[in-house]
């Protein structure tokens, strides 16, 4: 997790091509995480969260490589949405904030 904030459960099961998965909003609202494909939560919808806290664990939920199913190998699809000024939240390369 990269910063404080309010966690949302997205999918609490496993449907849709996400599967289980959630986001994590900063408490300024600026920075949006997404955390896809979880094997489940481990934070609570609405949880106020601290950067380092452990929210989930990694899983193969939903449509992994083309195929729903748990025979596809447990790994997490991880965003970073920004809004800038007044805007939509855009999304932005993950690795930017990775090790930061």
């Amino acid at each position: 997790m990269l910063k404080s904030g309010t966690v949302k459960i997205e999918h609490g099961t496993n449907t849709g091509s996400q599967g289980i998965y959630m986001t994590v909003t900063s408490t300024d609202g600026k920075i949006i995480t997404q955390y896809m494909h979880l094997s489940r939560t481990i934070a609570s919808d609405g949880q106020y969260v601290g950067a380092g806290t452990i929210i989930a664990a990694m899983g193969n939920t939903g449509n992994v490589s083309g195929s729903i199913g748990p025979d596809k190998g447990a790994h997490l699809h991880f965003g970073v949405k920004i809004k800038e000024g007044k805007g939509n939240h855009e999304f932005v390369d993950p690795l930017l904030f990775l090790g930061t």
